[in-house]
């Protein structure tokens, strides 16, 4: 009789695989940071007071918006790129010039354009510096380390930067309001930009980069991906636009409160965001045209499965303890951060499986309809969002998310099952391979 296995070996010798290895660095690593980044978050929550918190949150949503346009796409497709394609020096050095150039302009283009639609010289300031920020943000080479499965080093890099703004903030953040937001915002665009430093340094010790064929590259890219950068500021109108809606109808005090609710679901979409970045260089094998779809099949409702069900574990003891938690540590005035809370909570345990569809739907290079499913989903959000902030603020914002995203997620879990069925179909009435 052969000798058996038992459940607990093989998770034992799965531990102790590489991969393993690395994703428990990674683990340990960014949760630390989370830490971090939770405790600055929250202490900014407190000490600037809700309306501070409020003008420094607008800043971030501006700048996540600069991101959007400045990376260029580069977050979703430049592993897969990576990975899949030979001339990977030249690529990344393509993406980083051509990502450095856009964000240039942009910047250039917010300071121009600012007395059309920012008022007040602080406002401007933080909008400026987090648009800044979010430019050094962009040019992060984070694609390098994962396609080469070093994102563990990426973690000790962006691990130190948080400890470091952390440390700032509590050398020099001594009271709040709204000058407390315009310093707040010059430490997140100095620490960024300290880190982008450190990071393009450390692959350019150990890749060469490689200028040739710059301009083609360069052209080759900006042709692919302005599908997805369209796209994903389509997906900003789910997630963001509304956030700047409520200042706007509203004011930032709000939008403090919401901002509070939130940062505290980011102890679930960070780990789900760590998880992805696991399984990304495995999804753009699986995805590769010769590759069985089975199986991609199958690890995608491996991975969505394991990544909501991790989700719902963390979802819980939040959405339980949230109300203590704000009652112990904020003002009482915080407590209208529980409503909104309480729908995002919703909205997070199924939005690591809609990341999980969306890695999947990229590296099919199906990036028309990441367009257009965004696009709708995001009118939806809009919609809702004039219709509810009015009367409900903060609450009107969540509901939006949570109604509006699941449209974007069904259409392209939908195009994703189909372009399986596809290859599946294509690989099929191939002719057999001889045997040798």
């Amino acid at each position: 009789m052969m000798p058996t296995t038992s459940t607990f070996e093989v998770v034992l010798n799965r531990l102790r695989t590489p991969t393993a290895r690395i994703g428990l660095v990674l683990s340990i690593l960014n949760y630390a940071q989370a830490t971090v980044g939770f405790f600055i978050s929250f202490y900014l929550a407190k000490r600037l007071g809700p309306t501070g918190f409020g003008l420094y949150s607008y800043g971030i949503v501006i700048g996540t918006i600069v991101y959007s346009i400045v990376n260029f796409g580069a977050e979703r497709t430049l592993v897969r790129d990576l990975v899949q394609l030979e001339n990977k020096s030249q690529i990344l050095t393509a993406s980083l010039v051509l990502r450095a150039v856009l964000g240039f302009a942009v910047l250039i283009l917010i300071a121009l354009s600012f007395p059309l639609w920012v008022t007040g010289t602080p406002k401007r300031i933080i909008v400026m510096a987090c648009c800044a920020g979010s430019v050094f943000w962009a040019l992060f080479p984070t694609a390098w380390f994962d396609s080469e499965y070093r994102m563990h080093y990426h973690a000790i890099i962006t691990f130190t930067e948080k400890l470091f703004l952390a440390l700032l903030v509590l050398l020099l953040i001594s009271h709040g309001g709204v000058s407390g937001a315009v310093r707040v915002a010059i430490l997140f665009m100095l620490t960024r930009a300290s880190s982008m430093l450190v990071q393009v340094v450390f692959v350019g010790q150990r890749t060469r980069f490689d200028f040739r064929m710059l301009r083609p590259n360069a052209s080759w890219l900006l042709s692919i991906n302005v599908m997805i950068v369209l796209a994903g500021l389509a997906s900003l109108f789910i997630s963001h636009w509304n956030q700047i809606v409520l200042e706007n109808r509203i004011d930032a005090e709000h939008l403090g409160y919401y901002a509070l609710s939130f940062q505290m679901t980011a102890i679930v979409t960070l780990l789900q965001g760590q998880m992805l970045r696991i399984f990304f260089p495995k999804i753009a094998t699986l995805t590769k045209r010769a590759s069985d779809p089975s199986r991609a099949k199958n690890a995608m409702i491996r991975y969505s499965a394991l990544i909501s069900g991790i989700s719902i574990l963390i979802v819980l003891p939040l959405y339980l303890g949230a109300p203590l938690f704000i009652a112990q540590l904020f003002p009482q005035s915080y407590a209208a951060s529980l409503d909104p809370l309480r729908i995002l909570c919703l909205w997070a345990i199924f939005y690591g499986a809609a990341r999980i569809i969306n890695a999947f739907l990229i590296n099919y290079r199906l990036e028309s309809v990441f367009f257009w499913s965004s696009l709708v989903s995001g009118a939806v959000a809009a919609t809702l969002g004039a219709l509810l902030i009015p009367k409900y603020g903060g609450v009107g914002v969540a509901l939006s998310l949570l109604i509006s995203h699941p449209i974007s997620v069904l259409i392209q879990a939908y195009y994703v099952l189909r372009e399986m069925a596809r290859r599946s179909k294509s690989n099929s009435i191939l002719p057999p391979v001889a045997s040798v």
